[in-house]
């Protein structure tokens, strides 16, 4: 029920603090917006949060995740740590987050389907 109370100008901002932090603090927030997409302890998915943490993401995709366009050496070196650690971790937090907006299970779902 948290999660559905929160409005979509929280999550833009949540999205705006990521871009400016980035790889320097943004993996937190990077989580914290997984755990307001999906709670965790139902499996449960929740599309409006889906859909808010999306549109924002795509607005501010080039600050946002300027990591996943760099040359594929330079991410190989992200994954090797052969960069900083905090670079990995939110890599890692940006690929489970757009894991998780990409899920389409729910428990309305498979209700639906039974």
């Amino acid at each position: 029920m948290t999660c559905l109370k929160i409005l979509p100008q929280q999550i833009q901002t949540i999205v705006d603090l990521i871009c400016v932090l980035q790889e320097n603090g943004g993996a937190e927030y990077l989580d914290l917006l997984n755990a307001i997409v999906k709670v965790e302890g139902l499996g449960l998915t929740l599309k409006r949060n889906q859909a808010y943490v999306m549109k924002y993401v795509m607005q501010d995709y080039n600050k946002l995740a300027n990591i996943m366009d760099q040359p594929r050496e330079a991410r190989e070196q992200i994954l090797t740590l052969q960069t900083n650690e905090q670079e990995l971790r939110y890599f890692i937090s940006l690929i489970d987050l757009l894991a998780t907006c990409a899920e389409v299970t729910s428990l309305l779902q498979w209700s639906n389907i039974g």
